[in-house]
């Protein structure tokens, strides 16, 4: 067991080296975000497979074995499709550029809240702002977006400031080309652990609000899943079965599901016991808010959820 835990952590090293190689490759140059999905997407069904990966490596003058290949793509379903922003999420460091200053901090934290509210997709929240569509940022644009997060909330209203907007541009532009790519406005938001925490209690709320609604108890559910009768579901499983269930919304991505994986999976061994299950969703452990028609206890919502 010792060493499968080291093998793991080895793994997960050498993984992360080669996206940060490739990650480093993308943001040599700013590319607009039409022709980041150009070189990743040749099929342009806004989805990336092994077989893409594989013609796009040596346009980016890298040169990969299958083995390197199979572990670019996140989460457990490697021979399957991603959608695109999915892997290129996963590529994005935390970031790695200088200190960002207490104000500039600030706006960042707004525009996740802003985005966690108002957008789908951080892709949706950067194409907002690129007004003049041409795939990246400008400073007259952050000035914009500046200008609109200042009119979000009383408490944004200091946001409306020339100099500001030049610190917010110099955090996202690691590269210093006097543009933001999409990368680097990802890797702006690549969160800490606790915010990680927070975003994967709010998915697994939303699935427990749709457990709650849905016409079969909580144990009829997970035996439902567990088409192989196993008594366990590994992660796709689990996945798939949120997906055909229609427990979860169809704009989640790969990343979310496997983040409420994370959780659900509580002593990591890859399989989700019916214990683990009831735990997330059946136990109260994950705060569930009644639908908007009316108020419930969570005394009444979890024995619903049986």
């Amino acid at each position: 067991q010792f060493l499968n835990k080291y093998q793991v952590k080895v793994e997960a090293k050498w993984v992360d080296d080669l996206k940060r190689t490739v990650y480093e490759r993308l943001t040599r140059t700013d590319l607009s975000v039409p022709s980041l999905f150009q070189v990743l997407d040749e099929g342009q069904d806004g989805m990336v497979d092994v077989a893409e990966l594989r013609k796009a490596m040596p346009k980016l003058g890298l040169s990969m074995s299958e083995e390197q290949l199979q572990a670019l793509l996140p989460g457990a379903d490697r021979d399957r499709k991603v959608d695109v922003l999915t892997f290129i999420q996963s590529l994005a460091p935390r970031y790695s550029g200088d200190p960002v200053p207490p104000e500039v901090r600030e706006v960042l934290t707004a525009i996740e809240t802003t985005f966690a509210t108002g957008c789908k997709t951080l892709l949706d929240m950067f194409l907002r702002f690129d007004s003049n569509k041409n795939g990246i940022l400008e400073l007259n644009e952050i000035q914009q977006m500046m200008i609109w997060l200042s009119t979000r909330s009383d408490q944004y209203a200091k946001f409306n400031r020339i100099d500001l907007a030049a610190k917010v541009m110099k955090a996202f532009d690691t590269n210093e080309s006097g543009t933001v790519s999409l990368l680097e406005f990802l890797s702006c938001f690549q969160p800490a652990q606790h915010a990680v925490e927070d975003y994967g209690h709010q998915l697994v709320q939303q699935v427990a609000q749709a457990i709650y609604k849905h016409q079969d108890g909580l144990r009829v559910l997970f035996y439902r899943m567990d088409v192989s009768g196993s008594g366990g579901l590994d992660r796709s499983t689990f996945k798939e079965g949120l997906r055909s269930l229609a427990l979860v919304d169809r704009t989640l991505t790969d990343a979310d599901l496997e983040l409420v994986a994370d959780f659900v999976d509580r002593d990591s061994d890859g399989t989700i016991s019916w214990d683990e299950f009831l735990t997330a969703f059946g136990l109260g452990s994950v705060p569930v808010s009644a639908p908007a028609s009316g108020r419930a206890s969570p005394a009444v919502l979890r024995s619903a959820l049986y």
